[in-house]
């Protein structure tokens, strides 16, 4: 009899022990599976906001490239579909249409701009940039919704460029981080977000004041990205990433 209570005492404690190992080890398991998980995010996270952001004023003079920056958000603009023209003609001051040369139709005789669509009013040499809309399309003639408030010489070459306006954002009470495109309904880049932090620099690399004025939006040319996440189940599954991003298309 004695045996046998030994033998269950035994047994008792030898499954105690087991199950505290099965329990130690499947914590470990998930711990090392969520922190694989959040670093997956993050890494997702960080580089698609860098490649994002390398896109900025492709397309634009650098004076509108970046139409707005905080620590925590930005917005700019890019010409991410590459549609480009160019001015058959001078462009007059209060102009509400521009002819665009013959090697910018297709040959259906439509052009890739399109009525709705954002464009921007360049020349490369010249300081007068505008952003307009194009309201109606027929062959090379785009009409715009509103008058130009510059005039263009072909002199040198008046650019017609397509362009986006993209933002992205920190949602700090959804803790998350979201896109628009043109205003459009916001997208969720990454869940589980504790901290998305912006620094922007001068091409002297200093760093400028957030939320960054008029004359500074005109100057950045670096972005410092700071990516914190943390599972939402799990605080022991955390994970930082930090990267910079030089605004190549504003050098």
């Amino acid at each position: 009899m004695v045996e046998l209570l030994i033998g269950i005492v035994a047994a008792v404690i030898l499954l105690g022990l087991a199950t505290v190992t099965f329990t130690r080890q499947q914590t470990l398991f998930k711990n090392q599976n969520d922190e694989t998980n959040i670093r997956a995010l993050g890494r997702y996270g960080i580089r698609e906001l860098a490649k994002d952001l390398r896109m900025a004023g492709y397309g634009l003079p650098a004076s509108l490239a970046v139409s707005s920056a905080s620590s925590t958000a930005i917005t700019y603009r890019t010409n991410s579909d590459d549609v480009s023209a160019t001015a058959a003609s001078d462009i007059s001051a209060a102009a509400t249409t521009v002819t665009l040369t013959a090697a910018d139709v297709d040959s259906d005789g439509s052009s890739d701009l399109a009525s709705g669509q954002s464009v921007v009013i360049f020349t490369a040499a010249s300081s007068e940039a505008e952003l307009a809309t194009v309201s109606s399309v027929a062959g090379n003639v785009l009409t715009l919704s509103s008058a130009t408030d510059n005039a263009y010489s072909t002199d040198d070459a008046i650019f017609v460029n397509k362009y986006h306006t993209v933002a992205y954002s920190y949602d700090a009470a959804n803790k998350k981080i979201v896109k628009s495109v043109d205003g459009g309904t916001d997208s969720t880049l990454v869940e589980n977000a504790t901290s998305l932090t912006f620094v922007y620099r001068n091409s002297a690399n200093a760093a400028l004041t957030s939320p960054l004025s008029a004359a500074d939006l005109t100057a950045v040319r670096k972005i410092e990205i700071s990516l914190a996440l943390q599972d939402s189940l799990n605080a022991s599954a955390s994970a930082q990433y930090d990267t910079a991003v030089e605004l190549r298309n504003l050098m």
